[in-house]
């Protein structure tokens, strides 16, 4: 009975301490959808209804990617380093997009 209740008292911590911890914050309100998610290094890419985000601070910055960005719907990200910087490769509701230098 000790062992039971033993377990009990255990996997009732277990479970309590888990809602404790899991927790989930809004960062922006910059988009109502995020299609598609790639990351380099640090760096985190965002494709929304509203374009490409750049996140380097865990969210609490959201630096939007889109001067120049043929359209805004983004469906598809793919980045790759190169010496100066970042090619990324939108794929949008208006065909594939390129960018050299951070849209």
């Amino acid at each position: 009975m000790k062992r039971l209740d033993l377990f009990l008292t255990f996997t009732l911590i277990l479970v309590l301490s888990c809602n404790i911890l899991a927790q989930w914050t809004l960062c922006t309100k910059s988009f109502n959808y995020a299609f598609c998610f790639t990351s380099y290094g640090k760096d985190l890419f965002v494709g929304t209804e509203n374009g490409v985000f750049l996140i380097t601070d865990n969210g609490v910055v959201w630096k939007s990617l889109n001067y120049g960005l043929a359209g805004t719907l983004i469906r598809s990200l793919a980045v790759e380093s190169t010496s100066t910087g970042y090619l990324i490769f939108s794929g949008t509701n208006n065909g594939l997009i390129i960018s050299s230098n951070f849209g």
